[in-house]
Formats: C-alpha cells, structure tokens, sequence
C-alpha cells in the first residue's frame, strides 16, 4: 500500500510507516493501494476502505491546494456538497468527502464506491474501436455531460480525459470518475503532480483555455473530442499533439466526413464554436440512427472528374457475383376472369431476404446522397456558367477591339 502521509510504499497493514513514522492509512480508514491517474487538477487512487470488520473497494481523489489568503478548501467543500447529491447511471456512488490542512497545503479528498472495469485509456492499448463503437461511447458520455452541465449552476468534470473513463465490466455502461469540484464562477491553478513525463502528459489532455487555469462546460465536451480520436487513431493525446498544443489526428486515421466535422467542430482551439453538450447528444444520436452497413464515398471523389452528378441508384449496394434477380410476380389474367386487383407492398416485402445481397438504404442516407448528388450537379452548372460568362466577355472584347480599329482606320 502507499502511505497516506509520504506517499512511500509500504506492507500491507504494518503501522506505523517504517519511512515517516506516520499513519499509513489515510484519516484512518482508507488503505491507498494504487494510483489510478494524475491530471492536471489532482489524483485518483484505488483504495480500500477498513474497519468495522469489511473492507469496501473505492476510489479516492485528491485536489491538493495552497492554503493562505481566500483558502480554496472552502469553496471546494461547497463544491464536493453539490457533488455528492447528484445521481446518474454513469456516476460512481458517493460515499463520502473532507478536506484535510496541514501546513500551508491541504486537500479536498473525494470517496466514491469503486466500480468493476478498465479505463478506456488501457482498453484501447488491448483492441481497436470502430466508428460505430466510438459513436455509441460518446453518445453514453455526452448524455452524462448534458445531465451535469444541466444543473444550476453547471457541474464541470474539468478533466474528461481516456484515463477518468472506466467501462464496467459485464455491462459495457461507461462511469465518469476524476472529478475536481469545479465551479463556473471560480479559477483553480492546476496541479501537476512531479516529474516531466507526468506534467506532460496532464498538459496534453488539458483544454486550451485551461493552459490559464479556467474551465467550463466547454471544456468538456472538449474532452469528449480528446477521447473518440483517440479511440480512433490508438494514440495516447501525447502522441496527438503538435507543438502549437493542437491534436493532429486526422492524418492517423479515415473517418467519415460528417464524424470528422464534428470531432472538429469539438475540438475547436477558442471553445467557441464547441457545441452544447445537449446538442451534441441530438447530434450523435442522428448520425447512430443514420449510420448504414455500406462503405460511403467520400465527397471529394464523388464529386472529382465528373461533369454529371452520380446515379444515385449506384450507392445503394452491390449484388453479390452469381446472384439471381427475382422473378416478375404473376399478374391476373383478366381474359381468365381473374379479377385485377390493385397490390400495395406490405411492410416485410420492402426489405430484401437477404441483406448481405442487397443492403437497403435509409431514407435519410438515400436524403444525403440526393443532396450530394444536388451538389455536384450545382457545381457542373456552376462550371458552366462561368466557362458561358468568359466566352461572353471574350465576344464582347473581341468585338469591342474591332470596333475601335474600323474607326482608327476611318481617320487616317
């Protein structure tokens, strides 16, 4: 376990620590048995909780501070009330917090009921995510964040980051952990931790505006976007950032167009153009509802080289090599004295047998593919136009310049 006093390892349950002489476990009743992840704002450890004859699995994090002039531990206490009354399927249980002083320093020590699982952060080090699995992980976190940025005033996580998402075990439901007692109205100076690879790291999954220690919703859905790129491209946000502290991602990996925009649109450097976490939950759950089975062309090669728009017939599907089309129903005879009766399509008869032949498109996939159709067919007449327009312009000189010389001639 690790010392709750200096942080040294030590055995289990020898008191008190052979290092420091001090109590081991922290105020008591809390064995820290592992660090789970640092961030820019504090610690997150796996510990236990002892006494009364059990021992209960927790997480404990800790929001170190400096005490003096307007001592922060109060307003992190407030903070950390607000904390422990909300309720959500993606929250861990609370259980308790405190804050402790010592010295010019102190902490705010948050307790939460540990959950079963494996940070997304170490999970995308064992497999690789699709678009369709990140879409559905982010629609989970951005339903979370919309809860949390729905309250009054709005409950800021500050460091949504691939280490601070633990996916449960069984379930696959997503819990959100590493919270730091943010309020809107209130600048915290980030804590680093020691060691140059540990600051660099919480650096790296930090929001710009937080390089300057402030932190809003935002900032969240930032780190929304920090967490589906990497899921995409299996790089650690270290690895994504260049030196202008922006996240290169989008050379690592080929996603579609409309993911991309708005992985862009999250990420976006002044937080300005982010989208609400609400809006961007509506967002996901079109684009889920609308994703398909079949490869989608990308723009730019649907529209390239091409002087008419696509058929749009073409990017429903492919029929499989030595597939048979089926035969023409058999109409009544009205010579036989068959009566000839109107047919609708019934509901089954609209979706093929075999969707690995002919994969059916939705209605707002067939939508999309119209309106890129719509585009390339603009930009064929938009071509035109201009080549009409510079013809144009090239008869009137050219009728301009004789002109002027039948007169020039005219003098002489």
């Amino acid at each position: 376990m690790i010392c709750a006093e200096c942080a040294e390892e030590v055995e289990d349950g020898l008191r008190p620590c052979p290092a420091c002489a001090g109590e081991p476990l922290l105020v008591g009743r809390f064995r820290i048995d592992a660090i789970e992840q640092v961030d820019a704002l504090g610690t997150t450890y796996r510990a236990t909780r002892v006494g009364d004859g059990d021992a209960t699995p927790v997480w404990l994090r800790e929001l170190p501070f400096r005490r003096g002039p307007g001592d922060p531990g109060s307003a992190l206490d407030v903070e950390a009330t607000r904390l422990a009354k909300l309720q959500h399927a993606g929250l861990p249980t609370w259980l308790e917090h405190f804050v402790r002083r010592e010295g010019r320093t102190g902490a705010l020590w948050l307790v939460q009921a540990h959950v079963a699982g494996i940070p997304l952060a170490r999970l995308v080090r064992e497999r690789s995510f699709s678009e369709s699995e990140v879409l559905a992980r982010l629609e989970q976190l951005a339903e979370l964040l919309a809860y949390l940025h729905g309250q009054s005033p709005p409950v800021v996580h500050g460091a949504i980051t691939p280490s601070n998402v633990v996916e449960q075990a069984g379930s696959g439901r997503l819990i959100l952990i590493g919270f730091n007692a943010i309020g809107t109205d209130r600048e915290i100076n980030p804590s680093t931790g020691s060691g140059v690879q540990t600051v660099a790291r919480a650096l790296a999954s930090m929001a710009p505006e937080q390089f300057f220690g402030r932190a809003d919703p935002a900032s969240d859905v930032w780190g929304l976007g920090l967490i589906a790129v990497v899921l995409l491209t299996g790089a650690t946000p270290l690895e994504l950032r260049n030196p202008d502290h922006q996240l290169i991602w989008r050379d690592r990996v080929k996603v579609d167009e409309s993911l991309a925009d708005l992985l862009d649109t999250m990420l976006d450097r002044d937080g300005v153009g982010r989208p609400s976490a609400i809006g961007l939950y509506k967002r996901i759950s079109a684009m889920r509802l609308a994703s398909r089975s079949t490869i989608r062309i990308p723009r730019d090669e649907l529209i390239r080289g091409r002087d008419r728009p696509p058929a749009v017939a073409g990017t429903i599907g492919e029929r499989r090599p030595g597939s048979v089309d089926p035969p023409d129903p058999v109409r009544p005879d009205p010579a036989a004295g068959e009566p000839v009766r109107a047919s609708r399509p019934t509901r089954s008869a609209r979706r093929s047998e075999s969707g690995d032949d002919v994969p059916v498109m939705r209605p707002a996939d067939l939508s999309r593919e119209l309106s890129l159709a719509q585009q390339a067919n603009e930009q064929r007449i938009g071509r035109t136009r201009r080549r009409l327009s510079a013809a144009r312009l090239a008869i009137v000189l050219a009728v301009a310049l004789a002109t002027a010389a039948v007169v020039w001639l005219s003098l002489l």
